[in-house]
């Protein structure tokens, strides 16, 4: 009598246990359920006594239900073991399946519950059966026991190279082997559980599954090419074969699907197809024409060079014979050479007036004929390459012509006769006079420079050994002067591999050289003014944004090792942090605008400190004008800064003190002027003394902020800047008599600061004219590439000696005082705006200062 179906229960939940009973029992009224909570015991039980299935629902972690499975499995590892969750995930998958499980199963619903009793029936019952058919081949262990033969199987199945996955009957995944992860790139937590839809590339329609469907529920096998697409998005090519595993009563309860990758193969096959498809294209527009044909000469393809030059069409072509239209050569005599060609070699036949038109002219022809094997074992094949060459001699002439353009010729050199042929080219190039025979190796190395004459002699010597022949040297002409060549030359050898003869050219590269050499101390130059001015230069690639810098750029900044990855993000991340948005906004600005940038910023140095740096660069664009390159160069300012820094807290220092000392003094002053009837005089002259340095003052602390603050150029309305000026002046000085001229298009590069220079120039002009009534001109105009602003004046002229200390052209001494610090707010601001700044006498009397201004764009 058969015993009751037996159900291994491992979990120390009693409701879902009980109500998994119940769903087991209206499943097999004749089941039997031993129950336990400790892992442990289960797997005693599962040693000592004989189950259909456990059932592991010890939920608590992940961690307890993968030993309660692990448990089971090594004591029993043919026992299937299905795992329930309440909480079912991924990870929970992972654990279960690599302890031995033959499913695991949510438990989140009644019809979970109904799935799981469905499943775990399924499995005891196949269990039963498959220890049923054992019976009956025989007890005792070996390759017959249920327990060897399913663990064989598990292990032929995790072991095979081809990808195996095991879904339930609504086509969920249960079981992936090793093959599928590394095939796929899902490991199997992420797989199990989920649907083969993972795996689809949209390259076969809906049709395609809907075939697969109906072929394995019919109980059939399904095998066709598939392309899936892994976890990394990659394509790939797959054999694949599904069937459906099936029941005891002919029901498919599962599928198994096996997976072989072909994905080289087909990658392969489309090579092999593309490079057909290329070498047709190339057959057909060969600019030679080509006739395949067989041992008899019967053709059986051309191209269509070769049909336009015979001018029959191509089905007429197919249906002669060679000696149809290759009329020079008697047709024995042309299929006795074929029969004598070995496989793979290429004859050469240069014939005069052989090929045949359809309208029976003929042309001369040079032939390249190679012998292959068919493919289709039905004897050899010949394909045949034809050149007309009845216009050889107008391109010989093109050729010499081209010659003597490039400053090229060419040689012939007999190897075993040591004789040298050299073209009228190469004797004028070479300066040489006389006969235009041949002349042997000794007297072509008499023309080699002597410093290169061991380099182009081991050149030859290795030349003659197989190596290739393409140098550069000097030689000495027959007038004395020494001009640069390039030679370049092929030899052909003999069976025995011993050098026959050389074919070469000879170019004259004189010139290339010489730039080449300028260019190179130019680069030199240019590096030693970057060492000279402490200077680093970078370059940022606009498509990758890789960041490469120069040693000397690495060691501006302290980088001592060189960084891996992203250069540019290091070098982002290292500014400081006020300052890395307007940095990375300039960058971004430059790139899209295709123009360059000016910044200082701060800089994290190796050491820990913040640096300054002054950056500029330039957009390099491509052949299409998009932006390639954005390089530049940087320095470091800080000492710039220290010095800006200090002057401004002197400068604060000085002006705290002298206006509050002053202001006591002028208030001492008015006093004595209103009290001291007798020292009003001088306390008049006090106070308008001391209010002159009060106004010295401002404009000292107008002159630091200046020179201090970084130059922020932008483009000026010239003529309206001006205006603005000449108004303010009117206003200010009623009497004055200023006349205004501009040109109202001049707009120009510079800072905002030019008002306040023109400004100046007007009080100067003004207060120091000793006249009745000021006379001023302000005068603005423009040429191509600068702006000019003119302020001429009718007054006393400026000195000499303090015009050539602001032009340089004089030192400034310890006993200069100068006639105050307007004019050198000027300068300043006009040299902080990359301006110049002018003087010379107005006429009859005066001076006329000019500002000359870079122009707009």
């Amino acid at each position: 009598m058969e015993r009751d179906i037996r159900v291994l229960y491992v979990g120390s939940d009693g409701s879902v246990r009980s109500r998994l009973a119940t769903a087991l029992e209206a499943e097999l009224p004749t089941i039997t359920i031993d129950a336990t909570g400790c892992a442990e015991e289960a797997g005693t039980l599962a040693e000592t006594e004989s189950f259909d299935c456990a059932v592991a629902t010890d939920t608590r972690t992940d961690a307890a239900a993968a030993a309660a499975v692990r448990s089971v499995s090594d004591a029993d590892g043919s026992l299937p073991v299905v795992c329930l969750a309440e909480s079912f995930s991924t990870e929970l998958a992972r654990r279960v399946y690599d302890a031995g499980a033959t499913a695991c199963l949510p438990l989140a619903s009644s019809r979970d519950y109904e799935q799981a009793a469905d499943r775990i029936a399924a499995t005891a019952t196949r269990r039963r059966a498959d220890a049923g058919d054992v019976g009956k081949e025989g007890a005792g262990g070996g390759d017959g026991c249920p327990t060897e033969r399913a663990r064989r199987f598990r292990q032929a199945v995790e072991q095979a190279a081809d990808a195996v996955f095991i879904t339930d009957a609504d086509g969920t995944i249960e079981y992936v082997n090793p093959s599928f992860e590394a095939l796929t790139g899902y490991e199997r937590s992420e797989a199990v559980g989920r649907t083969p839809r993972i795996l689809r590339s949209g390259e076969q329609d809906d049709a395609y599954y809907a075939r697969m469907w109906q072929t394995i529920l019919a109980g059939d096998v399904w095998q066709e090419e598939i392309v899936n697409e892994r976890q990394s998005g990659e394509y790939y090519h797959a054999e694949q074969t599904v069937a459906p595993i099936v029941d005891d009563t002919g029901e498919a309860d599962g599928f198994v699907a096996i997976q072989r990758d072909i994905t080289e193969r087909k990658e392969r096959e489309h090579q092999r197809a593309l490079n057909e498809r290329r070498l047709r294209v190339l057959f057909e527009q060969a600019p030679d024409g080509i006739v395949v044909h067989d041992i008899d000469g019967e053709v059986l393809d051309v191209n269509c060079m070769l049909v336009e030059m015979l001018g029959y069409d191509r089905e007429t072509l197919l249906s002669m014979s060679v000696p149809d239209f290759e009329i020079g050569i008697d047709p024995e005599k042309l299929r006795e050479r074929w029969r004598s060609m070995d496989t793979g070699s290429t004859h050469k036949i240069e014939v005069q007036g052989t090929h045949q038109r359809k309208d029976g002219t003929t042309y001369p022809v040079e032939v390249w004929v190679s012998k292959i094997e068919s493919a289709k074992d039905d004897g050899a094949r010949f394909i045949a390459f034809v050149r007309d060459v009845s216009n050889r001699r107008h391109r010989e002439i093109h050729l010499e012509e081209a010659q003597q353009v490039g400053n090229i010729g060419w040689w012939r050199k007999e190897i075993p006769s040591d004789e040298i042929y050299w073209s009228e080219q190469v004797y004028e190039m070479w300066g040489v006079d006389g006969d235009r025979g041949t002349i042997d190796h000794e007297t072509f190395m008499s023309y080699i420079h002597p410093e290169d004459r061991d380099h182009v002699g081991q050149a030859w010597q290795e030349a003659k050994e197989g190596a290739p022949y393409d140098i550069e040297h000097r030689v000495v002409t027959g007038d004395g002067d020494v001009r640069w060549v390039r030679e370049k030359a092929e030899l052909t050898f003999d069976d025995n591999g011993n050098p026959t003869s050389a074919v070469g050219i000879v170019q004259d590269i004189t010139e290339q050289k010489t730039r080449e050499q300028e260019l190179e101390r130019t680069k030199h130059r240019l590096s030693l003014a970057i060492d000279t001015a402490d200077a680093g230069v970078w370059e940022l690639d606009a498509d990758s944004g890789r960041m490469q810098l120069t040693d000397s750029m690495q060691d501006l900044v302290g980088l001592d090792t060189e960084v891996d990855g992203d250069t540019h993000g290091w070098f982002l991340d290292r500014i400081h942090p006020d300052d890395r948005e307007t940095v990375r906004a300039a960058v971004e600005n430059a790139l899209s605008q295709e123009d360059g940038f000016e910044r200082e910023f701060r800089f994290r140095h190796t050491s820990g400190e913040y640096i300054w740096l002054l950056a500029r660069s330039r957009v390099l664009t491509d052949g299409a004008g998009d932006p390639e390159r954005l390089v530049g160069v940087a320095i470091d300012i800080s000492e710039r800064i220290d010095r800006a820094r200090q002057l401004r807290v002197l400068d604060r220092v000085l002006r705290h003190n002298l206006r509050n000392d002053m202001t006591a003094i002028l208030g001492y002053a008015e006093t004595i002027r209103d009290e001291v009837p007798e020292a009003a005089p001088a306390a008049r002259t006090i106070i308008e003394e001391g209010k002159s340095l009060l106004r010295t003052a401002d404009k000292e602390r107008e002159i630091v902020e200046v020179i201090s603050d970084p130059p922020q150029r932008t483009r000026l309305e010239v003529g309206e800047l001006c205006r603005r000026a000449v108004e303010a002046a009117r206003k200010s000085h009623a009497d004055a008599a200023i006349e205004f001229e501009a040109d109202a298009e001049a707009a120009a590069v510079g800072t905002e600061n030019i008002r306040r220079a023109v400004s100046e120039l007007l009080e100067n002009a003004i207060r120091h004219y000793d006249g009745r009534t000021p006379e001023v001109m302000v005068r603005v105009d423009a040429d191509d590439d600068v702006v000019r602003i003119s302020v001429a004046d009718r007054g006393p002229g400026i000195p000499d000696r303090e015009v050539n200390v602001l032009t340089r052209e004089r030192d400034i001494e310890p006993l200069y005082h100068g006639s105050g610090l307007g004019l050198w707010l000027v300068n300043w601001i006009v040299r902080r705006s990359n301006g110049r700044l002018s003087f010379e006498a107005n006429e009859p009397r005066g001076s006329v200062v000019t500002i000359e201004l870079r122009r707009a764009a």
